[in-house]
């Protein structure tokens, strides 16, 4: 008795069907397998790449390192080239005053560029970002990797003090604090539920914790904000 994952795209998850029904749905392929493994059921883990949006052909091949994640081996093997080109220019610049071996991760889910962990000596790069600014992403690199320099040369240094500007620049970067990369395709909208509440002149859209803890008074006329009892959603 076999299991088998699926990608679902209507719900963007993974399936894990037997006998042609569904007793498992998990963001992972991992997750469907750790479900059949408890009840001691063999389960096949195909190749998926979520990428095509379409149901996979079942080819019974080895699960990607990263599960549930497609697998962009272009791009990640052109950031570990810039991380590899990065640590070595720095080692020509500082020696033995640094330790750069950092682990390096990968993510799709955040506008954001990259970030650094000075404990864990780790550094991750976002692969969707790096897709879409092949030419311009080593900048990201190198601001990421400057990040750990600036932690084990001026420990007590700001974040992104004058300290790491100099030293993002020596690497080669801009020296800039943020990113201008277009992220219309990761951002994530989120959804967001108020209460409304009236006072004399109008109504108002407060937190549902505010509007059952708190005496709102309208700034405007001054009276007491009364519940309505209507909720509404804002997406941002």
């Amino acid at each position: 008795m076999r299991a088998m994952v699926i990608w679902n795209p209507k719900y963007s998850m993974y399936d894990g069907v037997l006998d042609g029904k569904v007793l498992s749905r998990c963001k992972t392929p991992q997750k469907v397998v750790d479900y059949f493994t408890k009840r001691t059921i063999a389960c096949i883990v195909p190749d998926i790449d979520i990428t095509s949006k379409v149901q996979p052909v079942h080819t019974f091949l080895p699960k990607s390192p990263l599960v549930g994640k497609p697998v962009r081996t272009a791009v990640r093997d052109q950031i570990l080239a810039d991380v590899h080109e990065t640590i070595e220019h720095a080692k020509r610049l500082f020696g033995d005053k640094i330790r750069l071996e950092p682990k390096v991760s990968f993510f799709d889910n955040s506008a954001r560029g990259g970030w650094a962990n000075y404990v864990k000596h780790e550094v991750a790069f976002n692969e969707v970002l790096a897709s879409e600014n092949p030419l311009t992403f080593k900048n990201t690199v190198q601001h990421e990797i400057a990040h750990l320099i600036t932690k084990q040369l001026y420990p007590w240094g700001k974040a992104h003090g004058k300290e790491f500007k100099h030293i993002f620049r020596s690497l080669g970067g801009n020296g800039s604090r943020t990113h201008n990369y277009d992220t219309s395709s990761v951002k994530q909208k989120r959804s967001y539920t108020y209460s409304v509440v009236k006072c004399s002149c109008q109504e108002h859209k407060v937190t549902p914790k505010r509007a059952e803890t708190k005496i709102l008074r309208c700034k405007l006329c001054h009276t007491i904000c009364v519940p309505t009892g209507r909720t509404v959603s804002v997406t941002k």
